[in-house]
């Protein structure tokens, strides 16, 4: 009863009413099926991370997706997220932006060839606009990547020749 409220909402051309939607989305996320969440909450929540020019939109946004995270199988939610993120990052970046997307990146609990795939070429994209990250976020990026790998490593046998 109350998600069509939302969906409403987020359908908005007013920037206030979408901001505060988002906001409470998570509230809501509970009482949702993951198919309403794969199939209509996530594709809202990425077309405004592709359309909008607002950090706070874009922000809130990333943040709202990274609890939908726990509500799908997370392969999936990597398969259509992480792109839509990269594309985010190559055209509009910042600190906030940055902490949103870390906050995703840093919940995922992926196999290592689905995080060579799609996490490393985003946090890549990231580490490339070092200007834009402070000495923590990069820091998390970097830790993050190196976890990756070390895992890689692991599963693949590569430490024994």
């Amino acid at each position: 009863i109350i998600y069509p409220i939302f969906s409403s909402a987020l359908k908005s051309n007013e920037p206030k009413l979408q901001i505060c939607a988002i906001g409470f989305l998570p509230k809501i996320l509970k009482t949702l099926s993951p198919t309403v969440i794969k199939e209509d909450v996530i594709p809202k929540l990425t077309d405004f991370i592709s359309d909008s020019d607002s950090d706070e939109i874009v922000a809130y946004s990333i943040l709202t997706l990274s609890e939908c995270l726990l509500k799908i199988d997370p392969e999936l939610f990597t398969e259509i997220t992480l792109p839509k993120l990269v594309s985010l990052w190559e055209r509009l970046h910042s600190n906030t932006i940055a902490s949103a997307i870390i906050s995703i990146i840093e919940k995922l609990e992926i196999d290592s060839n689905l995080a060579l795939q799609y996490a490393i070429p985003l946090a890549s994209q990231m580490l490339l606009t070092p200007q834009y990250l402070t000495l923590q976020l990069q820091a998390k990026l970097v830790s993050f990547t190196q976890n990756i790998f070390t895992n890689l490593i692991t599963e693949r046998k590569l430490d024994k020749k």
